[in-house]
């Protein structure tokens, strides 16, 4: 069941893609700006989360492997120095 889905669903986008038709639409600089700030966001949302997660794994695999031991370096003590 889950095959057909999946075929239909596939065979529905193929559908969808080759019966285009002229939109003759407009797009003006404000709707190109707004995508474009969206997907800088969203690179810069993406770039976070990888760099929050990151520093888990470095230091989950520091505690591991013994070099470190306990110590973990958060924002608020950077600030002190």
């Amino acid at each position: 069941m889950l095959r057909n889905a999946y075929l239909m669903a596939v065979l529905t986008g193929i559908a969808l893609l080759t019966s285009t038709q002229d939109a003759y639409a407009y797009l003006d600089p404000g709707t190109a700006s707004l995508i474009l700030q969206g997907i800088i966001g969203g690179i810069a949302a993406a770039a976070a989360v990888a760099a929050a997660y990151w520093l888990r794994v470095k230091h989950f695999f520091s505690r591991t492997f013994g070099r470190g031991g306990n110590s973990c370096i958060t924002a608020a003590e950077t600030d002190n120095e």
